[in-house]
C-alpha cells in the first residue's frame, strides 16, 4: 500500500496534513485517537483507516454523524488519492505524499499519535452485499 496524506480542508484542524502510515489509524475526537480532531460532530472514535493488501480502506466505527466518501455516507470504503472524505463537519482530501520539507503552498505535516489505543472501538457489523 502506498502511504498517503490526509489533508484537512475545513474545520478546527484546517490546514493540517496527516501522513497515514501503513498501520491501522483511528481518527476521532478522543485524546486516545491516533489522529485527534476537535469537532463536536466527530465521535470519540469515529473512523479507522485500515491497510488491506495493497489498498487503504476507511471504516466507520459506528459514529453518529457518519463517515462520507465523495459526499456518500459509507460504512467502509476503499480510499484512493483525490477522494474527498468528511467526518462530522470536517472535510479532508486524500493526496499523494508531499516532500518532508513542504513549499509554502503545501500543508505542513502534523504528527500522528502512535501509542496503542486503550479503549475498545465498537464492533461494526457489515451486511453482505445483496442482503437486506
Amino acid at each position: 500500500m502506498a502511504v498517503v496524506d490526509l489533508v484537512v480542508l475545513t474545520g478546527s484542524r484546517s490546514g493540517a496534513c496527516f501522513r497515514l502510515p501503513d498501520v491501522p489509524i483511528v481518527i476521532g475526537r478522543s485524546p486516545e485517537a491516533h489522529v485527534r480532531i476537535d469537532d463536536p460532530w466527530i465521535s470519540n472514535m469515529h473512523a479507522l483507516f485500515e491497510p488491506r493488501s495493497d489498498e487503504l480502506w476507511v471504516v466507520d466505527l459506528g459514529s453518529r454523524n457518519g463517515t462520507f466518501v465523495d459526499d456518500e455516507r459509507v460504512r467502509e470504503s476503499r480510499v484512493i488519492t483525490g477522494m474527498a472524505l468528511a467526518f462530522g463537519q470536517t472535510r479532508c482530501e486524500v493526496r499523494a505524499p508531499t516532500a518532508d520539507s513542504p513549499r509554502a503552498s503545501e500543508p505542513i505535516l502534523t504528527p500522528i499519535r502512535m501509542d496503542p489505543i486503550s479503549t475498545t472501538a465498537p464492533q461494526v457489523r457489515v451486511r453482505p452485499v445483496g442482503r437486506k
